[in-house]
């Protein structure tokens, strides 16, 4: 599928391009064969392929500023057989994830503040480990390559569709020479983008089918990495996140950071007897067009492999480093949610 995917991007790629020196040479041309290359560059131009925008200066961690946090990565990165990430950077989600970024495709790392605090320290090993796994497990949704094929019929579709609304203006509008002419072209329009979107469609489906396919694969080397404990754990804590993010956000008043991943073990001991049904429960959430598998599934399998100790772990004293480095950025978690809070109760 990775295939396919690679080649209609190189068809799609060779197709921008010729675009564009098409548009170059009209405009050599003058007169009014500019508006037609101009037209055309400006074609090309929102066709291009995206190359990945790094994240705003002020949420990336400096090595020099972050050794601790550093050295862990990189201890997870060498036992995973991939290279460290070039970017780590900061966010106030309960997320994580890893990308290519700029003409460099520079590898970044993003972390998720809320989830990190809520994650016990072996289980950070295992998210680190899951997210370089990205690098080394042939996820093609991910590769520059591909891009063209996931993205430029959606882009197509999106910019020729055209509304019901726009229909009726036309057609119950007050007419004139122009207005079957104006029909015919909504209709080529509309069919244009019909078509574009099966495509986009059937290419998304091939895309998202590896994709989540690879999801498994990081699994499997967070499993290497951390251990099947940590990363059974990981799974499990991130099925109960949205009753964790409940209880903090309702306790973010009284309750500091340094609490927070105590009321998640808390909450994650009392549900113990619950989990099997809530694992079974996240595949109704799930379908073709999700970006990860079911996670209770992901927990149920690495559970079915043969059991593996943690080749990398994470000491009390190494643990501690790393949340001292990072209390500013525990500490503005923390106003996010106290403000997201106020923000909530000021409209009800």
């Amino acid at each position: 599928m990775g295939r396919v995917l690679l080649a209609v991007s190189v068809a799609l790629l060779v197709g921008v391009s010729a675009l564009a020196v098409f548009g170059v040479v009209l405009i050599g041309h003058g007169g009014l064969a500019v508006v037609g290359g101009v037209l055309s560059m400006l074609i090309a131009v929102v066709l291009r392929p995206r190359l990945g925008r790094l994240p705003k200066r002020g949420r990336r961690l400096r090595r020099a500023d972050y050794p601790a946090l550093y050295s862990l990565v990189d201890r997870v990165a060498q036992a995973a057989q991939t290279s460290s990430p070039d970017v780590i950077a900061v966010d106030f989600r309960y997320n994580a994830s890893t990308w290519r970024a700029g003409l460099r495709q520079r590898r970044v790392l993003s972390l998720g503040m809320p989830l990190w605090l809520v994650l016990e320290p072996q289980q950070r090993v295992a998210l680190l480990a899951h997210e370089v796994g990205h690098q080394v497990n042939g996820d093609p949704v991910r590769g520059l390559l591909v891009q063209p094929a996931m993205r430029t019929f959606g882009v197509l579709a999106g910019y020729t569709n055209v509304s019901r609304r726009s229909f009726d203006r036309v057609m119950y509008g007050r007419g004139g020479s122009g207005q079957g002419a104006q029909l015919l072209l909504m209709l080529v329009m509309k069919v244009f983008s019909s078509v574009c979107l099966v495509i986009h469609t059937g290419l998304t489906a091939l895309g998202l089918r590896d994709h989540q396919r690879a999801e498994y694969l990081a699994d499997g080397i967070a499993v290497d990495v951390a251990g099947t404990s940590a990363v059974v754990g990981l799974a499990d804590r991130l099925i109960l996140l949205p009753q964790i993010a409940n209880i903090v956000g309702h306790n973010a008043e009284t309750k500091f950071v340094s609490q927070w991943l105590g009321m998640a073990e808390h909450l994650h001991a009392s549900r113990a007897e619950q989990l099997p049904i809530l694992r079974q429960l996240t595949a109704r959430h799930t379908s073709l067009w999700s970006q990860h598998p079911p996670t209770g599934l992901r927990a149920r399998m690495v559970e079915a492999w043969p059991a593996a100790q943690a080749r990398v772990s994470v000491t009390a004293e190494e643990s501690a480093a790393v949340d001292r480095e990072l209390l500013n950025w525990y500490r503005a978690a923390h106003a996010q949610i106290l403000g997201a809070r106020s923000f909530r109760g000021s409209n009800r």
